[in-house]
């Protein structure tokens, strides 16, 4: 027997499918305001939660009288919706094992400090100053093997050449280079939605030769899901890799 209503909610899993792509593609295009496409997004998502949980309830229930018919609609649901919300929730998870900061420096007793980003800064995003002391703090209890400043046997100059083109080999928009002052800031945009999180890159002379620090800062939440404490590593290492 085939049950319409399992059909009708599969094509309701579409649409709701492409409502949370377009609340991904509207945000990364920059067509609306954050807010408003981030919560397109979670709304639409919470939705195909609760269709993939009737469908879910439906599959069983075909699959129990026997209607042969509905339970290909009622599967489709299922996997439509149910491929996205364990993604995200896998997302989720991972975040949830890191500190709620967004604001990541290998140097927090003196971070390097941002110029350029400062006057492209639109109101409401998070700040660029430097962390409070209660990000300090989680930050070393968490980080405080891992994130570390890098120490390299070369000169200023060649070490900032490093750090530039490390930059511009993982893709990272450029958006200032100041060679005299040792600093560089850059944007990176992720995949999925757009999240743009700024970077500075600091090179300075030390005893040993050189000595390279970055600061990264989500623009937008209270959690970066260790999305800034990774892409500070990998920059450090890509400049390492260059090196041999």
């Amino acid at each position: 027997m085939n049950k319409p209503w399992l059909r009708w909610l599969l094509w309701l899993q579409c649409v709701l499918l492409l409502v949370m792509v377009a609340g991904m593609l509207a945000n990364k295009l920059e067509v609306v305001e954050f807010r408003l496409a981030f919560m397109t997004f979670v709304r639409a998502l919470q939705a195909v939660m609760l269709v993939t949980a009737i469908g879910f309830i439906g599959l069983l229930f075909v699959w129990w009288k026997k209607y042969r018919a509905s339970i290909k609609p009622a599967l489709y649901t299922v996997l439509l919706g149910g491929l996205p919300v364990v993604f995200v929730f896998a997302l989720v998870g991972q975040g949830l094992k890191v500190p709620a900061i967004h604001n990541i420096s290998t140097d927090l007793d003196n971070p390097p400090e941002f110029r350029y980003a400062y006057q492209n800064r639109q109101e409401g995003l998070n700040s660029l100053d430097a962390p409070a002391d209660e990000v300090r703090q989680k930050q070393r209890a968490y980080y405080g093997d891992t994130v570390k400043s890098l120490v390299l046997d070369l000169s200023p100059d060649a070490a900032f050449d490093l750090a530039l083109n490390a930059a511009r080999g993982l893709n990272f928009t450029i958006t200032d280079v100041d060679k005299a002052a040792g600093r560089i800031e850059a944007i990176e945009e992720t995949l999925f939605f757009g999240f743009k999180d700024d970077l500075v890159v600091r090179v300075a002379a030390s005893d040993q030769g050189s000595v390279i620090d970055v600061r990264s800062v989500s623009r937008v939440g209270m959690s970066d899901l260790g999305a800034n404490a990774k892409r500070i590593n990998k920059l450090l290492q890509a400049i390492v890799e260059d090196m041999q």
